[in-house]
């Protein structure tokens, strides 16, 4: 008897069916994981500008001495000048990286800056960059409101501030 050593072709098609499956549903789900990680990384980038911003204003604070006590005086830093920063200081890498396009922050129609405002002893910071406070995820959306310029959460801070509480 001559027996062949093999797999027939039912058993191929029904592995090669179950693989297509498995990838079917791993696929989406990895994309999914991959999306919501790099949206929590270009959160985490904003909030390395404000605070770069507030190393910047340690540094300065002689150029905020004219400030008020009062929310609506306003200081604009822009990334440029947090990346080349002073005589012997940068607040931010030169290749600072938007993890959304893989591309240099400021590129395209990405620009960045930091608005900064007196309040008392205090300063408020928030990032004014296009599409800030559009979070595509509900966990990210509190974060969005509360640094982004034009976030809810901020902005009751900042009416707040100018109401004097």
């Amino acid at each position: 008897m001559n027996r062949n050593k093999g797999f027939t072709l039912v058993e191929l098609l029904a592995v090669i069916t179950l693989l297509a499956v498995m990838a079917i549903v791993a696929v989406p789900t990895v994309s999914n994981i991959m999306s919501k990680q790099k949206e929590k990384l270009y959160y985490d980038q904003l909030n390395t500008v404000i605070k770069a911003a507030q190393n910047w204003v340690s540094d300065n604070s002689d150029e905020l001495k004219n400030f008020y006590n009062k929310c609506v005086d306003e200081k604009e830093i822009t990334l440029d000048e947090l990346i080349s920063g002073t005589e012997n200081v940068s607040y931010l890498d030169d290749e600072f990286i938007n993890p959304k396009t893989s591309e240099q922050f400021g590129n395209n129609d990405d620009s960045i800056s930091v608005k900064i405002y007196k309040q008392k002893k205090n300063y408020i910071y928030c990032i004014s960059t296009p599409n800030c406070e559009k979070a595509k995820y509900d966990e990210y959306q509190g974060i969005a409101s509360s640094i982004c310029c034009n976030g809810a959460a901020f902005n009751d801070r900042y009416q707040a501030c100018i109401q004097g509480i």
